[in-house]
């Protein structure tokens, strides 16, 4: 019998005229099973991993193969709030009290930062070109690490890169050549010409912001808010924040599209951005945990989050 060519499933429903599928949230454990789950990323769709923690003073890491999610060897480390990698044999996780964690492939190996700050980022353009960020609420200034694969370099703000006074940075990202770091208050940085640079977001970035991600340099997203949900998006030139009605606090964002980025927050909120028109659209999530941080395969979305409050339980839903 000779093989039967298989149709892509827009193309069936193009044919045929018939709606498509919504996606749908669904969970993959059990949320007291695991502690609090905050940071989610792969090499590929088999080959993710999310690190969280048992305990504030306890990190855990999941590990997902293509077909079913084990608990890893976690290092002797605090909760672990962040997870970027450059292969399957090359992750860097960052968590509280300075936490920093190396996968090589085989194991997870702890490393010294030279810092007890809270870390709530990690992200680089390759091993030796890293970038960390944090801080805490008391703090003089935000906590900048630099990592070269061998060396932990801290980096001070001055007024001018601060002005809004932030104590903490949350996320770093970056793309063709450009780099982001966002925090408290709206703070919104680029590095330019090796220094990081305060740029605006708009009248509406007022509140912190969490987190950012985007395809390339003409299309990221940077989400936050804590009394309402905040969204910037770039287009390459300049930045725009809104504000959408009866949202609150947004902390995940996804994006490997060019207009459309997903997106989750405090509650089990979770839906779809379009830059282009502004328009936020909610969709079902099977719980009211809060959606920490999501990360696509190009299939599927993942996210992660729980309650970081003892005792810290744990989400991890597929959308598909």
């Amino acid at each position: 019998m000779s093989d039967v060519p298989r149709i892509p499933f827009l193309a069936l429903v193009l044919l045929c005229g018939c709606p498509a599928t919504a996606p749908t949230w669904s969970s993959m454990i059990d949320d007291d099973a695991h502690g609090a789950l905050s940071g989610v990323w792969g090499s590929a769709f088999d080959d993710v991993w999310v690190v969280g923690g048992r305990t504030m003073d306890s990190a855990e890491i999941l590990h997902y193969d293509g077909m079913e999610w084990t608990e890893q060897d976690a290092p002797a480390t605090s909760l672990l709030a962040w997870v970027f990698g450059w292969s399957a044999d090359s992750a860097l996780a960052v968590g509280i009290e300075g936490s920093v964690a190396s996968w090589d492939g085989s194991s997870w190996t702890v490393l010294d930062p030279g810092t007890d700050e809270n870390l709530w980022g990690v992200w680089g353009e390759s091993e030796d070109d890293v970038w960390i960020v944090g801080g805490t609420p008391d703090a003089a200034e935000p906590t900048i690490l630099h990592y070269d694969g061998s060396t932990f370099t801290p980096v001070a703000l001055d007024p001018a890169q601060n002005p809004r006074g932030a104590h903490q940075l949350f996320k770093v990202w970056g793309v063709d050549g450009r780099t982001w770091a966002v925090g408290e208050a709206g703070l919104l940085l680029e590095l330019i010409n090796d220094q990081w640079t305060a740029v605006s977001a708009g009248a509406q970035a007022d509140q912190d912001f969490v987190s950012l991600w985007g395809p390339d340099s003409e299309h990221v997203v940077a989400v936050g808010g804590r009394s309402n949900g905040r969204v910037a998006s770039f287009d390459g030139t300049a930045w725009d924040t809104v504000s959408p009605s009866g949202v609150g606090g947004l902390n995940a964002v996804f994006m490997d599209q060019e207009d459309s980025a997903v997106v989750g927050g405090v509650s089990g909120y979770v839906g779809l951005f379009s830059p282009s028109t502004g328009e936020l659209v909610r969709e079902d999530s099977p719980s009211t945990l809060d959606v920490h941080a999501i990360w696509g395969d190009g299939e599927r979305h993942w996210a992660v989050g729980g309650r970081f409050s003892e005792p810290l339980s744990g989400l991890l839903w597929v959308r598909e």
